[in-house]
């Protein structure tokens, strides 16, 4: 295994250690923002459609953090917050996360590798991972993108 990758694996909570130290307000508004920016066309599109009235909790096994997320429809946003009741769950260490937010690699693929756990609604959950996963990596913007794109090659997955 990559050494590299061994080590973020291993110290992900230190790296997210800056995150749990901000405010949980400023860390669910910061993310809404950016959901609400990245999915501008498929709210668009009425895709995030099934999501009203439905929970979601995205979770970073490695990392302690989760947040819960639905939509809208009568704002056209997505709705971020700390805690809530989830409907069903979207589960993953970072490096998985980094991994399918820059598309170096299949969500399904690590579905099957069980990387990426979806419980609770799974057609809620799944439905959700799959508009995730048409999310372009250049909307994100020069700052987060950038980062995101050193992470993805400074660790890269390894070959299974």
């Amino acid at each position: 295994m990559n050494l590299l990758l061994t080590a973020l694996e291993k110290h992900a909570a230190l790296l997210t250690k800056p995150v749990h130290l901000c405010p949980a307000i400023l860390q669910t508004h910061v993310l809404e923002k950016l959901l609400n920016h990245l999915l501008c066309s498929v709210v668009n599109d009425g895709e995030l459609d099934f999501l009203e009235d439905q929970w979601i909790e995205l979770k970073l096994l490695d990392c302690d953090l989760s947040y819960f997320l639905s939509y809208n429809p009568q704002t056209q946003r997505c709705i971020v917050q700390e805690k809530g009741e989830p409907d069903a769950s979207i589960s993953c260490k970072l490096t998985d996360a980094i991994a399918l937010i820059t598309q170096q690699v299949d969500p399904d693929t690590l579905f099957f590798q069980r990387r990426l756990l979806l419980e609770g609604n799974t057609a809620l959950s799944h439905g959700f991972k799959n508009i995730l996963d048409t999310v372009e990596l250049d909307k994100l913007g020069f700052p987060l993108g950038h980062i995101i794109r050193l992470l993805s090659t400074t660790f890269p997955l390894p070959q299974t």
